[in-house]
């Protein structure tokens, strides 16, 4: 999370990592929850045009003032994660710290040219920067400057449908957590793909055990390896639709970076459009659609001790017996191959 707020502009360059608030430093047992590639590799330029990274005011490179990412969602606006915007004791930031840096993958670099000011921070009204699962985070940013990115395109469907769709994510978060307390950061984008997972499956006992709620979308593989981590909050998770990226969660957080069992937490965009449509134009959604997700049905609890077979049935809808973990890493391959391939044409 960003640095604690104040008046005057710090200077001196911050690892992302200590930007995260007391219960976030790696001799604390909570660590592992908030912010959070890990198992991906450096993107295709402008494999992204709406994503950004957001900095803090300084004369480093911007990989060494890096704490959060975003995407650009109105000329003058950009979406993050809520808690992004808070430091380390709990307090909203006064946007003087904060900078958006677009249009660019390189973070090793201090181009003025690429930095925006922000003008005012608006954060869900339901956000509880107390609570470690956060169900509302997220929180727009209104820049002093207009964007030159394209804005994203926001999902506006039922993420239940996308169950077992591969995602991307992106971000320059740490993509080495072998050591909490010296992760290795990049300084060119990456990006990894990931599988949604039904809610109801990080709900299991053995991973999030029922804390996930219907506004907070699931994804990653059931044994870890790939995953947005540290430095990576507030980064988009897209899908592909019709040859074109769409947005449809926000990294929120995780235990741990890449764990077994503990998938990816993301917010769901669909939910908030209504919320959203008060500040930015949103895709439409049909008044029953709104109606579902504002009363949705209660996710179930179900056991995490099924063999893989059960989770490939339950992500892809077939049987694969011993081959499950293989066949992933096949799939997640050839996903990431055909995503790159697309975008050189």
């Amino acid at each position: 999370m960003p640095a604690l707020a104040s008046t005057a502009v710090a200077e001196t360059p911050v690892n992302p990592l200590d930007e995260l608030g007391a219960k976030e430093q790696p001799d604390s047992t909570d660590l592992e929850f908030r912010a959070r590639i890990i198992g991906g590799a450096t993107a295709q330029a402008d494999a992204y045009p709406s994503i950004v990274a957001l900095v803090r005011p300084g004369f480093g490179n911007f990989n060494t003032r890096l704490f959060c990412g975003g995407t650009v969602v109105a000329t003058r606006w950009v979406m993050t994660a809520a808690h992004c915007v808070f430091d380390s004791v709990d307090q909203q930031l006064d946007p003087q710290r904060i900078r958006v840096v677009e249009g660019t993958n390189d973070l090793a670099q201090n181009n003025t040219q690429l930095v925006r000011d922000v003008a005012q921070i608006i954060v869900h009204p339901d956000f509880d920067i107390t609570l470690d699962l956060q169900p509302f985070d997220m929180a727009l940013l209104e820049m002093v400057q207009d964007s030159e990115q394209p804005v994203a395109t926001l999902f506006a469907g039922n993420t239940v449908d996308l169950i077992g769709r591969f995602t991307s994510i992106a971000g320059w978060g740490a993509t080495n957590f072998d050591n909490p307390s010296n992760p290795e950061f990049p300084t060119q984008l990456n990006d990894a793909a990931v599988p949604i997972i039904h809610n109801d499956v990080c709900n299991a006992p053995d991973s999030y055990d029922g804390s996930i709620v219907p506004s907070q979308v699931c994804a990653g593989f059931r044994e870890g390896q790939v995953d947005a981590c540290v430095g990576d909050s507030g980064g988009p998770l897209y899908i592909e639709e019709n040859n074109e990226l769409v947005q449809v969660g926000i990294t929120s957080f995780g235990i741990g970076c890449a764990e077994p069992l503990f998938y990816g937490i993301y917010t769901d965009i669909s939910h908030f459009l209504p919320w959203l449509s008060q500040f930015i134009a949103v895709p439409e959604q049909s008044p029953e659609l709104i109606e579902l997700l504002a009363n949705p049905e209660p996710l179930a609890v179900v056991s995490n001790d099924s063999d893989d077979d059960d989770l490939f049935e339950r992500l892809f809808g077939g049987s694969t017996g011993p081959i499950m973990p293989s066949l992933l890493a096949l799939l997640l391959l050839l996903r990431v191959n055909a995503l790159r391939q697309k975008m050189r044409a």
